[in-house]
């Protein structure tokens, strides 16, 4: 039995580290083979020097290690709510009021597992936090987000609380389309943050499975619906947070939120994004603007 979940633990490692070198080959391929680029000669170009090269490799050992601290958040998430399941606990909603209350937003296939560490900040600092899991995590994102508007209907109720969305990867087009397409009031949505985000789809969206793969094709039918909803900007702040080390976003541009306040954060990988501490400090910074 100890033999089987070692050699089961070693496939999972595997398929892990395949998986993401198969990500940054995709990623490199993608920037050698755009229109405008140049690469400078080795004797005089930063790009390549040793520094710059460690970094990136340190990063892309680093974004490995993250990935295995996520599928373990992921899977103690999973336990955690097949032990409330069969104890019969009711889910802990956020307690009513006039405070302000953060919904956190996952990504594809992901489950609340992957925001425990955002969520774990953001009320350590006092803010009031919840997070959305659908049910179908494969769903398109349009009924993602129906499915987002009962969570909050049920968590929020019918307060008088002002509401910031988070989303981090898909979960940020989930916020986006609850936001402008009328699901949400635009009197109660202070805030929409996304975070690493494929706002113009991505390249790898082909290794994805289901309609909510589909849907993060660039120039798909529903990235053509969700730019011509509402503009949020005049209704609510919108801010971005994304990477330039992202490999999971390719290009790395279709991360940038239009028209919101954009950040950028360097040599960050993708599922690290939610647990960087640089990161945390921007979403803090975006909070506290009023």
């Amino acid at each position: 039995m100890m033999m089987a979940m070692i050699y089961l633990c070693c496939l999972l490692l595997f398929l892990l580290l395949t998986f993401r070198l198969i990500a940054y080959l995709f990623r490199w391929f993608e920037i050698s083979n755009r229109p405008d680029y140049q690469p400078p000669p080795v004797e005089v170009s930063p790009h390549f020097s040793g520094v710059l090269a460690a970094d990136k490799l340190r990063e892309a050992l680093l974004e490995s290690g993250s990935t295995l601290v996520m599928v373990s958040l992921l899977l103690a998430a999973w336990l955690r709510r097949q032990w409330r399941r069969v104890r019969g606990w009711p889910r802990t909603l956020a307690p009513d009021g006039q405070t302000e209350l953060i919904v956190l937003v996952p990504g594809y296939l992901m489950n609340e597992g992957c925001m425990w560490v955002l969520r774990w900040r953001l009320r350590r600092d006092g803010f009031k936090v919840v997070v959305f899991e659908p049910g179908g995590k494969m769903l398109p994102i349009d009924e993602q987000a129906d499915l987002l508007g009962e969570f909050i209907q049920r968590t929020a109720g019918s307060s008088s609380r002002s509401l910031t969305l988070v989303g981090h990867s898909m979960g940020g087009l989930v916020c986006r389309w609850y936001a402008g397409s009328g699901h949400c009031d635009p009197q109660r949505l202070k805030r929409l943050i996304t975070i690493g985000t494929p706002h113009r789809g991505t390249m790898l969206w082909s290794l994805g499975i289901g309609p909510a793969a589909r849907d993060m094709r660039p120039g798909s039918p529903f990235l053509a619906r969700l730019s011509s909803c509402r503009n949020l900007q005049n209704t609510c702040q919108c801010f971005s947070i994304a990477s330039d080390f992202d490999e999971l976003i390719i290009p790395n541009e279709h991360a940038v939120f239009p028209g919101a306040e954009h950040h950028t954060v360097h040599l960050v990988g993708h599922f690290r994004l939610v647990l960087s501490a640089r990161v945390y400090a921007l979403v803090y910074q975006c909070l506290k603007k009023s």
